[in-house]
């Protein structure tokens, strides 16, 4: 008796950490591709597959301006804008 309830009830106890950890897989490796198409190859990804929890660290970059008087880029468009979320302003250079 114990058998024909206590398998049952073990398999549906497992069920929603094997999707949790199925879902982390497939979202960071999303995210890795989505930097690697945005030419982010140094960023580092770490996720906790257990929790779900997953985490970004970018390398840090200096931005310099580019002098509105005398570089003609400063009023072109950027020739290759990122697509990553929130990157917007990487439309202009």
């Amino acid at each position: 008796m114990i058998t024909y309830i206590g398998i049952p009830l073990a398999v549906l106890g497992v069920l929603p950490i094997l999707h949790t950890t199925i879902n982390s897989l497939v979202t960071i490796h999303k995210v890795k591709q989505s930097l690697r198409h945005n030419g982010l190859f140094e960023a580092t990804t770490r996720s906790g597959l257990m929790s779900g929890i997953m985490e970004v660290t970018l390398p840090i970059l200096s931005i310099t301006p580019l002098d509105r008087e005398e570089d003609a880029e400063y009023w072109k468009l950027n020739r290759r804008p990122s697509t990553l979320k929130g990157a917007t302003w990487t439309i202009f250079n």
